[in-house]
């Protein structure tokens, strides 16, 4: 289902960053209206929060300790079918992209630019 204006929109972010995560929230909070950002630094901690509260977009970064964000977009899909995810990664090659878009998940390249930013709202929003 489209984001609503003016509906709330569960998002969390996840990345063993801590920089990243501070910062995606920052500009996630001033560029998506009705946005709710949670913050989780690793797999483990995402499952638990994704457990207790529900979740819209799942926006990951996939090389993190213990669990890789594809296997955490996997968990989430089969749990809960209709968040949708989005994986960041700097190995993202032109193949590793085409092999998330076939599962439908959107690939962003870090580091980001100002262009990928709004890209990632845009998608969200989506």
């Amino acid at each position: 289902m489209p984001f609503q204006p003016g509906s709330l929109l569960n998002l969390l972010v996840v990345d063993d960053d801590r920089e990243t995560r501070l910062a995606l929230r920052q500009y996630l909070e001033s560029a998506v209206e009705g946005a709710v950002i949670e913050l989780a630094a690793y797999g483990a901690e995402a499952i638990r929060k994704m457990e207790s509260a529900p979740v819209d977009v799942l926006i990951t970064d996939e090389d993190m300790p213990g669990m890789r964000g594809t296997q955490l977009v996997e968990w989430a899909r089969q749990r809960h079918p209709d968040v949708r995810c989005l994986v960041m990664s700097v190995e993202a090659d032109e193949a590793f992209q085409e092999r998330h878009a076939a599962l439908g998940i959107r690939v962003f390249r870090k580091p980001f630019t100002d262009r990928d930013l709004v890209a990632l709202v845009d998608a969200v929003r989506a």
